[in-house]
């Protein structure tokens, strides 16, 4: 418990100064004298002290200390015998606002006390107001992250719920028309059915991630082949490509093998592909190639959308533009990052069209090539 503002506490043991001065400061505030120490320690934390640093147990800078610990607004007035006066530096030092030597005019005493007390009530007020702008940005800081988080979320599902309800409304226009299923649309179904199963699945994984993270755990990294991620993010964006009538084209084949965690790299490559449809022109075009290089290999995303430009280039994965240019770039670089590779976007040519996104991982040591250019 503090005392009331404007509360001095005044420590000296010179008997003739202690009865005298506590009456003139009384006209500044209420006062707690102690003549040590150990009793200034007891009393409550004042506005303004006022020590004799000539004290039996001790010159009183540590409690200086502490006082400004518990209220850093706390002024210091020294007085003193000019004989103790090559202790002033040290309280200085340690930030004393006013120093007197005995004997000084008390009359001065109340003017310079009512200044430091002034002083104090500023400097708690500034103090204060800087812990509550303090408690404002904090709360500001965790929204923005709730916002970030939500946002994730939201993109991170966006894809796999739209393949489920885009695939579970073919199927129920079958059923309500009632027509004979022909060999075809069996066909269609079955590919449509996988489209859920594997929506699901990118859902679960994606809990199970958010669950792991929470853990501190990491997806378990599998050396595995990239064309799977490849298929698995293809078909999951198919209803989006259909809607936007933008043409995927895709290598068949094996592509380069690389320790990757599938679910991660699939929703990373998922996101890349959701803002290069979102970037095309109807009708557009977007193929993706495998890139197998001495020390990296990976999966290149060449769009024909408008690009960056040159001014936005350096800046693509910074906050506001990865939102402006879709949020999940900023998940990528972090999901990426995860499994020891990189993101990058390159321009595709020098008229400033096209687009090419980069998930590249590092090749195994063991299968590396002494060679640093990247093939493509």
């Amino acid at each position: 418990m503090t005392r009331p503002p404007g509360s001095i506490l005044y420590v000296d043991d010179d008997g003739e100064a202690s009865r005298l001065l506590p009456e003139f400061l009384r006209r500044c505030g209420p006062v707690t004298t102690a003549r040590t120490l150990a009793e200034a320690r007891a009393a409550d934390a004042p506005d303004l002290l006022v020590i004799d640093p000539t004290l039996p147990d001790g010159d009183g800078l540590a409690l200086i200390q502490e006082l400004r610990a518990r209220q850093p607004w706390v002024q210091v007035f020294v007085i003193c015998r000019v004989a103790s006066a090559e202790r002033m530096p040290r309280f200085i030092a340690a930030g004393a606002n006013d120093v007197a030597f005995k004997p000084f005019d008390v009359g001065t005493l109340v003017s310079r006390a009512t200044a430091l007390l002034a002083d104090a009530g500023a400097a708690q007020q500034e103090m204060t107001y800087r812990r509550q702008l303090e408690a404002r940005v904090s709360r500001t800081a965790r929204l923005a992250r709730l916002g970030a988080l939500s946002a994730f979320i939201t993109g991170e599902l966006h894809e796999p719920l739209a393949t489920i309800l885009a695939s579970v409304g073919s199927l129920a226009e079958t059923l309500d028309r009632g027509e004979p299923v022909d060999a075809a649309r069996r066909l269609t179904t079955a590919h449509e059915v996988e489209q859920v199963r594997a929506a699901a699945s990118v859902i679960g994984a994606f809990i199970e991630r958010l669950d792991a993270l929470a853990r501190r755990e990491e997806e378990l990294s599998v050396d595995g082949d990239l064309s799977r991620v490849v298929a698995a993010a293809a078909l999951l964006l198919g209803p989006r490509l259909r809607a936007r009538g933008v043409c995927l084209a895709i290598p068949g084949g094996p592509g380069p093998r690389a320790p990757h965690a599938p679910m991660g790299l699939t929703q990373a490559l998922m996101n890349v592909l959701a803002n290069a449809v979102d970037a095309a022109e109807p009708g557009g075009a977007i193929a993706i190639r495998y890139v197998d290089g001495p020390n990296e290999v990976g999966i290149a995303v060449d769009d024909d959308g408008p690009g960056l430009g040159p001014e936005r280039q350096g800046r693509a994965l910074e906050p506001p533009l990865a939102r402006c240019a879709g949020l999940g770039l900023l998940v990528v670089r972090e999901v990426m990052g995860e499994q020891g590779g990189r993101f990058e976007l390159v321009p595709r040519g020098s008229g400033g069209r096209g687009l090419t996104a980069l998930l590249a991982l590092p090749r195994p040591r063991a299968t590396r090539r002494p060679t640093t250019v990247l093939a493509s």
